[in-house]
């Protein structure tokens, strides 16, 4: 048994000083959106997520984490957004729109070429009796993510408060055990607690769900297609609450059907819990949260990432 633990723990690759100081400049980029400061360059205020995210994009392509065609594609998703939001055109700003979310899409499925995402672990079991898994840290999938935070992303109208993050709360954790429920009810998991990796890849499994991972999937999917669909409806209708929740967590499901159809279902009821959230708070943080809450969960107390 040791000498498997070590064997395992070899295949783990871990991230050179490049891909950790990449890291430490997304979390920077992120982080900079709570400060609402801006910055005169010549005259024009730049605010200071956009200093902070042109330094992650310049950083990757130095050191060649990104190539032109990467960049491009970075700069056309980032002006499809501004355009989107400050077009006087309805037409411009929709067909904008769409454009954005195809290009995510593209970079989400790491379509669009020259991103060189790193590998950390490939084909390797995490846990006794699950399906090999392969972990990569994808910059496509992360810097999508980013430019869609920082610049579509927009303060919440609902206040914060104690009822509402309770309430919060108590969504996730029913979520989280009906979706894990279903799961178990339906064999794709066990009940399993034979952890295989050693601590370095946990730390770098739960860096990667929370900024890339959690990040990335529920800024587009809440963020971008269930916000979206509230702006189409009427708020006085009932299926203002019904629809933009419901589609968004279908589609939730259908990206993932490629684990099986009954780990779409599960990942449909998943996308439910999670849009729930957002619906309640308004804040894509929130359902970033329980969505790395399922997740960590699952990898702690059953197969990973199926039997």
């Amino acid at each position: 048994m040791t000498d498997n633990l070590v064997n395992q723990v070899t295949l783990v690759n871990l991230p050179d000083n490049r891909l950790i100081f990449a890291g430490v400049l997304l979390l920077i980029a992120v982080l900079s959106k709570y400060f609402h400061r801006e910055l005169a360059v010549k005259g024009i205020k730049i605010p200071l997520w956009g200093l902070s995210l042109t330094a992650l994009v310049i950083y990757c392509f130095a050191v060649g984490f990104l190539k032109i065609i990467a960049v491009i594609s970075l700069i056309v998703l980032f002006a499809s957004i501004m355009l989107a939001n400050s077009a006087q055109s309805k037409i411009l700003r929709s067909f904008a729109y769409v454009a954005a979310v195809l290009i995510f899409l593209s970079l989400g499925l790491h379509v669009i070429p020259d991103f060189q995402n790193q590998l950390i672990v490939k084909q390797v079991a995490i846990k006794s009796l699950s399906q090999p898994f392969s972990m990569y840290i994808n910059f496509d999938k992360s810097l999508a993510g980013v430019i869609v935070f920082l610049v579509l992303i927009k303060k919440s109208p609902i206040p914060l408060s104690s009822e509402l993050f309770i309430k919060a709360v108590l969504i996730s954790l029913a979520m989280v055990g009906i979706a894990l429920g279903t799961a178990l009810s339906l064999d794709i998991v066990d009940v399993n607690l034979d952890y295989l990796l050693g601590a370095p890849f946990l730390i770098i499994f739960i860096v990667n769900q929370i900024m890339i991972v959690c990040l990335a999937e529920e800024v587009f999917f809440r963020g971008m297609i269930q916000e979206k669909l509230y702006s189409i409806f009427d708020q006085e209708k009932r299926y203002y609450y019904i629809i933009p929740v419901s589609v968004t967590a279908i589609i939730f499901g259908i990206v993932h059907l490629a684990g099986g159809v009954y780990y779409m279902l599960v990942a449909m009821i998943a996308g439910l819990g999670y849009g729930l959230v957002y619906q309640l708070t308004r804040r894509v943080e929130f359902s970033i949260a329980c969505h790395f809450l399922l997740n960590i969960i699952h990898l702690g107390f059953l197969s990973y990432p199926i039997k």
